[in-house]
């Protein structure tokens, strides 16, 4: 599948049109690369064309993320003819069904070991080269990444949107669901275990929504409504002035979900998926219970983030923020998370903290962060440059495309840590308990 990608690269740098192929079976990975191919085409004065395989039956079929994400509109996206659309879509399904089947066949003959790599059963095309301009570069520069200007070019307002006719299909569930037209509201989401069914093998990146009833109410308390967002497994919301538990209506949908999104005043969520959603849409957001501080961070300069609690089994103690800044890429990396380190959720009171700073922000249109939170920003700079110096995947060719996709999140990203929690742990914890069982 290499050579497939380099001739989409080839016409991606020589033509008109920027192609993408987008990581159809991970929403966050998919949004970001729209994202990130919008930029691009904005860039260099050309169209997107997003190409997406048709849905196939039985076991073969392709795990597709959000389907109206595929659709969003864009000045920087092409509107491509029906009969050409559809001939390019019957071939990247041929082409990928076909090696989807070989695998199926290979794993039921020869065992799970003889299943085809994802890039051949998985169709990601054209975003090898939105963050470099090579495929498979020899080495990570900087320099590369700098003239890309990931700042200037990320901060950009981008308009991204729903067609205008789902829009007013939208609109109207939206008032039939309860939500006001004129009201505002805040989308929601609380990653829970239920989704992917990995209760356990990512019990780090999870939280608990009763946590937040605080809060919601402040948000309501505001006059604003609250839209939680997730799928039916999410534990469900006690009855609540104002507050949508949405999962658990019957407009659960692809389309309701792009809407609440892509509408909403503000986002707050987790290290989670849709975070990335929410970007592409361009929403103010809050992120709490980060289980990622160096990478995955407020992006705009208003944005405002609230990490989970790091605790040190070797230490015996809960690491400061200046601590957990300054660790290894195992410590950052708490998706993979090891022995030494267990992550313990906020507590009702720091996220209700959280929120007034937040919304304070918001309403006031004061963005610039403190002494304190500059400091922190500019650490989780250097050590992100740090992390980013050495190698961290394998193989090489995954090394670079991560690498430097990382990087661009590392340097665009404006936002800053929330203000009180910053002062509550910057040179020491304010958590003095360890996890249950400490």
């Amino acid at each position: 599948m290499k050579a497939l990608n380099r001739v989409v690269n080839w016409l991606n740098a020589r033509g008109p049109f920027v192609f993408l192929t987008p990581c159809i079976s991970v929403i966050g990975n998919c949004s970001e690369e729209i994202l990130f191919g919008l930029i691009r085409a904005r860039r260099e004065g050309k169209k997107l064309v997003i190409l997406y395989p048709f849905d196939l039956p039985w076991k073969f079929r392709f795990p597709l993320t959000n389907r109206e994400l595929f659709d969003v509109v864009s000045p920087h996206r092409a509107e491509v003819p029906a009969l050409p659309f559809f001939l390019a879509r019957t071939a990247l399904t041929a082409v990928f069904g076909f090696f989807r089947a070989l695998s199926l066949i290979l794993g039921k003959v020869l065992g799970q070991w003889a299943h085809l790599p994802g890039r051949f059963t998985h169709p990601t095309l054209g975003a090898t080269t939105l963050w470099k301009p090579e495929e498979e570069p020899a080495d990570f520069l900087w320099k590369v990444v700098e003239s890309y200007d990931w700042t200037t070019e990320v901060q950009k307002p981008l308009t991204v949107g729903l067609r205008p006719e789902k829009l007013a299909r939208a609109q109207a569930l939206r008032r039939e669901m309860g939500l006001p037209d004129g009201a505002w509201f805040a989308a929601l989401h609380v990653r829970e275990g239920g989704f992917y069914g990995d209760h356990q093998a990512s019990a780090c990146r999870n939280a608990t929504i009763a946590n937040y009833l605080p809060l919601i109410r402040e948000i309501t308390a505001r006059g604003g409504w609250v839209a939680r967002l997730g799928d039916k497994t999410m534990t469900p919301l006690p009855s609540m002035e104002r507050v949508i538990d949405y999962p658990h209506t019957r407009f659960k949908s692809a389309l309701m979900d792009m809407h609440l999104l892509s509408e909403c005043r503000f986002y707050v969520g987790m290290s989670s998926g849709i975070l990335d959603t929410a970007f592409l849409f361009q929403r103010p957001m809050l992120i709490a219970n980060m289980t990622n501080m160096t990478f995955v961070y407020p992006r705009r300069p208003g944005d405002r983030g609230l990490p989970k609690h790091v605790f040190s089994n070797v230490k015996g103690r809960f690491l400061s923020l200046r601590e957990v800044f300054e660790s290894s890429w195992e410590a950052q990396h708490f998706h993979e998370i090891g022995d030494d380190y267990e992550l313990v959720e906020n507590s009702p009171e720091e996220l209700r903290d959280a929120i007034v700073e937040f919304l304070d922000g918001l309403e006031s249109g004061r963005t610039e962060p403190s002494p304190l939170q500059r400091e922190a920003n500019e650490l989780r700079l250097r050590q992100g440059r740090r992390i980013l110096d050495s190698v961290l995947f394998k193989p090489h060719y995954d090394d670079m495309h991560n690498r430097y996709r990382m990087a661009s999140r590392l340097e665009s990203a404006l936002g800053s840590l929330s203000e009180d929690f910053v002062k509550a742990n910057w040179e020491r914890s304010a958590r003095k308990a360890g996890p249950v069982g400490k």
